[in-house]
Parts: structure tokens; C-alpha cells; sequence
């Protein structure tokens, strides 16, 4: 049984993580739209492992951009989940391929890329920090993922 009363949609979120870690550049901004269409918005780093397992187990609707808190997706039942929504930067990657083998029904937006760094700006090689495509707009965005989202 869930900790968590059922939840309809969860934006699992990284704008609450140490800017050294990977940033996605206008994810408050999405995240404001998406609180407006009812939202629920999930710092998975500010709570432990038992309530982010729970929390993913009771949404009937997650959305997130690629990041490792996809991944705890593998340790949950997520039988009230009907669809996953993943912003990413190409359609074929690890995360896909996980949604895929665990049988969850998805969605796959392209709409980030990678942030190009200025020359002589510090920045670690290993991270990469994302932020919307120029043909994407967050107020847009957030309509579409809630659209696709109620969309079986």
C-alpha cells in the first residue's frame, strides 16, 4: 500500500539541486506553467527513498526531464501510472529504452539540448546542463505535456 495519497500528475524536478550538479536552464519557468494545469511539483532530493518510491507509485501521470530519478522507476510497482512524459534531448536513449522494458506507456519530447559553454567559463566536461530548444517556449510546452498526457 502507498504512503502518498494518489496523485494525477507529478513533474519530478532538478531545479532544486546544487547548480554544480546538471541544470536544466528554464525548468521554474516550466514548472509555474505546469503548477497552473495542476501539477504537482517533486524534489526527489529533498525527501528520502521510501516517500520518492511512494510518491512515483501513487501518480497516475509523471512527467521529467532526463536525469537519474527516471531510473527509480525500476523500484516501483507503478500500477496507477497510465503515462510517462520524458523531456529529452534525442528519442533514443537509456531512458527510453528503461520506460520501454518495463512496459510503461510514454512519451517522448525532444525538446532540450545542451547548453554550449562560453569559451573560458568554468564547467565540468563530465555534466550536461540542458535547456530548451529555441523552437520550444515554456508556456507551449507545458500546454503540450498536459495535453499528451491526458492522451491514451
Amino acid at each position: 500500500s502507498t504512503l502518498v495519497q494518489p496523485i494525477k500528475k507529478l513533474y519530478i524536478s532538478r531545479s532544486r539541486l546544487s547548480p554544480n550538479v546538471r541544470i536544466f536552464a528554464q525548468e521554474r519557468e516550466l514548472e509555474l506553467k505546469l503548477m497552473r494545469l495542476g501539477w504537482n511539483i517533486f524534489h526527489p532530493e529533498c525527501h528520502n527513498l521510501i516517500t520518492q518510491i511512494s510518491t512515483y507509485e501513487a501518480s497516475s501521470l509523471i512527467c521529467a526531464a532526463e536525469g537519474s530519478a527516471v531510473h527509480l522507476l525500476y523500484g516501483t510497482l507503478h500500477k496507477e501510472l497510465k503515462k510517462f512524459v520524458l523531456l529529452c534531448r534525442n528519442t533514443n536513449n537509456n531512458f527510453t529504452r528503461q520506460l520501454s522494458s518495463q512496459q510503461i506507456k510514454f512519451e517522448c519530447i525532444a525538446c532540450l539540448e545542451k547548453i554550449k559553454i562560453q569559451q573560458g567559463a568554468i564547467h565540468s566536461p563530465t555534466l550536461d546542463n540542458v535547456q530548451l530548444k529555441s523552437d520550444f517556449d515554456t508556456s507551449e510546452l507545458a500546454t503540450y505535456i498536459d495535453a499528451i498526457s491526458l492522451n491514451d
